[in-house]
């Protein structure tokens, strides 16, 4: 079974990086170019590796069906290569997750899985806006019938 440092220390000979320094605290910060973070925890010690990013507020005027569409996208992972969608209250906040279990993964499997969940994020980010006007559309239709 690989270890959390071994992932980390994968990651950065697939993609450049310089993340090590960061492994100690199990946790590592992985910045990307539109400035979104994602986010590399291990917990409970040695279970999982958990992946998630901050997708930004969902505006309150189509939050509602929004949600309800961003979950029948993520039914089965199907849409999202595995990962999930989550509501974070406090913040207000879409987040994109995924959990890997550690134990039978191999490190070179690990940055692969990482890669996907990097383009979706990347995916998302990008499409989320366009959705948004879409509802609002979809609102402002049914609201004139």
């Amino acid at each position: 079974m690989a270890t959390f440092a071994e992932f980390i220390t994968g990651l950065e000979k697939a993609f450049d990086l310089k993340l090590a320094q960061n492994v100690a605290n199990n946790a590592v910060g992985l910045g990307l170019d539109d400035g979104s973070v994602v986010n590399i925890e291990q917990f409970p010690e040695g279970e999982a590796v958990h992946l998630h990013c901050d997708l930004g507020n969902i505006p309150l005027d189509v939050r509602p069906l929004m949600l309800m569409s961003l979950m029948a996208a993520h039914t089965c992972g199907i849409v999202t290569q595995g990962c999930y969608f989550g509501f974070e209250p406090q913040r207000e906040s879409l987040v994109l997750f995924r959990s890997l279990p550690m134990r039978g993964l191999p490190a070179e499997a690990f940055v692969e899985l990482a890669g996907h969940f990097v383009q979706q994020v990347r995916h998302w980010r990008a499409a989320l806006p366009g959705l948004y006007e879409d509802t609002r559309q979809q609102l402002a239709g049914g609201a004139q019938r």
